[in-house]
């Protein structure tokens, strides 16, 4: 007599088709194999016997105990189905069930299903968490389940008018969180030990939820088994923002102010502002409050002229005669607004 060398997954519980990377299944030979490498003698106790003869299971309990943990495998929980075609917990508690050998092969197949609750973290770059997904190992992403996460990425990258970078877990960057998850693909079957699969779900019990005055308000599934609190491998998608160029605008001081004056209306408009603000400083203002206006034409002015012209002496020059009146002691406003017309002029040329 032998033991069988079947695996397979739970039937609906195999991983995405596609998924190159998913756990590989192991069998009750592998395990013995494994078992044969370290204790040769301990692999022969439970791999072979009479026929018609039954296990000594006191004898074999320490080298099935062995064979069991040898089954095990990161991300995936497991049953073995016996010859009744029952499926047990252990090696063990098949054997112990049919416990005769058969003539030829005692088939004791092993099936896996995944754990639910392999986690992915959408997170700053400071560490924040943004969101959290969970699902099952090996199992396909879905991207609409990150929905909410990447409705309030995308707001914020709108309201600041910023540009979304997201690395993932690979390391790989992309332009927005669903293309980021669209490319990974999966969820891993890494580190998440002990959890909830979907053998523990057909053996919940449901437990009753009390209220204040002890009357019961509900009820909540307890699984066989509890889910892991510490998941070693958790999918992190790190989120960074940057300033947008080229006809998009940042945001400096809480005003908004365009990298390209290819959009030049809008710009002009930005930067007449900054000017207006300084004025209203020069005329009623604080000395802090002046300083601080000067400062904000400065950024406006920069943001304004795009990286492919700021080369061009013109540009430099009309930038210096701007730099120079608000460098001065007594600003003159009418001169700065003509000193920026001259800067916009000297821009389009450049182009």
């Amino acid at each position: 007599m032998k033991l069988g060398t079947e695996s397979g997954f739970k039937q609906g519980e195999a991983p995405a088709a596609g998924n190159k990377n998913a756990q590989k299944l192991t069998t009750v030979a592998d395990a013995l194999a494994k078992l044969q490498q370290d204790e040769k003698a301990a692999a022969a106790i439970v791999s072979t016997g009479y026929t018609d003869t039954k296990v000594n299971v006191t004898n074999a309990l320490t080298e099935m105990n062995k064979v069991d943990q040898n089954l095990d495998i990161d991300g995936y929980a497991h049953r073995v189905v016996a010859p009744d075609g029952k499926e047990y917990a252990s090696l063990e508690d098949a054997v112990k069930a049919n416990p005769t050998f058969a003539a030829g092969t005692t088939q004791m197949k092993v099936i896996y299903a995944p754990l639910d609750g392999q986690k992915i973290q959408v997170k700053d770059v400071s560490g924040k968490v943004l969101g959290t997904v969970t699902g099952k190992s090996d199992a396909e992403i879905n991207v609409s389940d990150f929905a909410p996460i990447d409705a309030v990425l995308k707001q914020t990258a709108k309201q600041d008018n910023l540009k979304i970078t997201v690395t993932a877990p690979d390391g790989t960057t992309y332009d927005s969180l669903s293309a980021a998850l669209a490319a990974t693909g999966y969820f891993d079957h890494v580190g998440l030990q002990n959890g909830a699969s979907s053998f523990d779900a057909e053996n919940a019990q449901m437990m009753p939820i009390f209220d204040d005055q002890g009357n019961v308000t509900g009820y909540y599934a307890v699984l066989a088994e509890a889910a892991s609190l510490n998941d070693m491998n958790i999918q992190d998608f790190v989120v960074s923002y940057t300033p947008a160029i080229d006809d998009t605008a940042v945001s400096v001081d809480g005003n908004h102010y365009y990298n390209n004056t290819s959009n030049k209306e809008m710009s002009d408009n930005d930067i007449d502002n900054t000017v207006n603000n300084l004025h209203n400083m020069l005329e009623n203002g604080a000395k802090s409050g002046v300083a601080n206006a000067i400062n904000k034409v400065k950024t406006a002015v920069d943001q304004s002229v795009a990286v492919n012209v700021a080369d061009s002496g013109d540009v430099q020059k009309a930038k210096q005669v701007i730099n120079d009146i608000l460098n001065s002691d007594n600003v003159d406003t009418g001169k700065l607004k003509q000193a920026i017309s001259n800067l916009a002029t000297a821009v389009a040329q450049a182009k």
